[in-house]
């Protein structure tokens, strides 16, 4: 639902793993803070994403969680 303009189909491999890794962490780990879950996140899409991808973890995960 937060995917405005995209479908999930659309979302490449790399970027479903690291928004799964967010959601996974936020939902099983509770005492971790958010902003932490969404900047391993970040950086994760940074190292392993497209140039813009980042953005697009960063945007949906502060959204979801």
């Amino acid at each position: 639902e937060h995917l405005i303009n995209w479908t999930y189909e659309r979302v490449s491999l790399i970027n479903k793993a690291i928004l799964m890794f967010g959601l996974t962490n936020a939902l099983f780990m509770k005492d971790l803070d958010k902003r932490l879950i969404i900047d391993i996140s970040v950086s994760l899409a940074k190292k392993y994403g497209d140039n813009r991808d980042y953005g697009f973890i960063n945007a949906i995960l502060d959204k979801t969680i």
